[in-house]
């Protein structure tokens, strides 16, 4: 695992001025940093912002008890951390912005043991098909606007010379790969997921990259050509090779949502809500939005009179791409090891897994 990056944000003349700090863990790169310097101008409260590489670092530092405000878990965290008694629950009336936030995302984040109760969507994106747009429709005779692109054996070993690609979530994965085979995947007993796990695995072959960390800079610098994406990085990645296109399939794509929350153990819960209600303003929902390219957690109603122009496509997803996303299933703990068990498999197998 990386070593913990920590950026702390004190302005010099709140070192002085500000007789309180708010202590925030985010994932790195995962905010506009003036959003946060405007916070402390607005309200004299100084912000220690830290940052973490890996969800695992977040889980293992709410385990030692250490004292964060406000942190940042993803979806499929949330769960876990709610029966372990480490959030407490939002006090929406404290929360001025709260309604105008998007009536998806928080039924999405109900479905996690009503986590919409214990926190606040902050950036979200979709699950979908980058690929570059010179390349792979001359390859493979058209756009690829269905998941066979990426699980088809056939296809798959069309555009392997250029680069093919899956991110590391194992979740979201195996959802979409069940989706395109018309099937829920929490409705599917453990053996069937791990008949899944061998029809991916011998997918495997034909996949270049399964790293969270290297398929960015690998799209970028045009070493792969069609990779399963998240709609954030697939849009910072054509900011940096126009050629990239991306696309929600026609059979769907998950949501992958992180939620503001604030620990059970948090020394500032009051001020916690002010740095949420803050990030929940149009203005920082928009910034945050654009400085990172996933989406913001405002409704369009709330947020379309303030857009500067052309930001539309990075702050919000089309009609087209938002009408064939859906949340990722909860899955029972029998399901998910097998889930887990059968990527280990499948990804890896005797290949050398990722380095922790």
């Amino acid at each position: 695992m990386k070593h913990l990056f920590r950026y702390t944000i004190l302005l010099m003349w709140a070192a002085s001025t500000c007789a309180e700090t708010l202590k925030v863990y985010n994932w790195r790169d995962y905010i506009d940093r003036q959003m946060i310097e405007a916070f402390s101008r607005e309200t004299g409260i100084a912000v220690d912002y830290r940052e973490y590489d890996a969800a695992t670092e977040l889980e293992a530092a709410l385990d030692r008890n250490e004292a964060f405000d406000v942190v940042v878990p993803s979806h499929f965290q949330m769960a876990k951390l709610i029966r372990n008694q480490q959030l407490q629950r939002i006090d929406r009336s404290q929360l001025s912005q709260i309604d105008a936030v998007d009536i998806m995302l928080t039924g999405a984040l109900a479905s996690f043991e009503n986590a919409h109760e214990y926190a606040v969507p902050y950036l979200w994106s979709s699950v979908g098909l980058v690929y570059d747009r010179a390349q792979v429709p001359t390859l493979v005779g058209g756009t690829p606007d269905s998941w066979r692109f990426v699980f088809d054996d056939k296809l798959l070993a069309q555009t392997r010379s250029c680069g093919n690609a899956w991110i590391d979530g194992p979740s979201e994965v195996f959802s979409v790969y069940s989706n395109y085979l018309g099937k829920h995947l929490n409705r599917l007993s453990p053996r069937r997921i791990g008949k899944m796990a061998e029809q991916l695995s011998s997918m495997r072959q034909h996949i270049n990259t399964v790293s969270n960390e290297r398929y960015l800079p690998q799209l970028i610098e045009g070493e792969l050509c069609l990779s399963i994406a998240w709609s954030g990085h697939a849009r910072f990645a054509a900011s940096q090779r126009p050629t990239l296109g991306f696309v929600v399939p026609s059979e769907g794509g998950v949501i992958a949502l992180d939620s503001w929350a604030i620990p059970a153990n948090a020394p500032n819960p009051k001020l916690a809500h002010r740095f949420i209600d803050f990030m929940l303003t149009p203005n920082a929902a928009i910034r945050n939005s654009l400085a990172t390219y996933f989406y913001n957690p405002l409704s369009a109603q709330a947020i379309e009179s303030q857009l500067p122009e052309g930001a539309a496509a990075v702050v919000m997803p089309n009609d087209r791409e938002r009408s064939r996303v859906y949340m990722v299933e909860q899955l029972s703990s029998r399901q998910a090891a097998a889930l887990e068990e059968g990527w280990a498999t499948a990804v890896y197998g005797d290949r050398d897994a990722p380095s922790p």
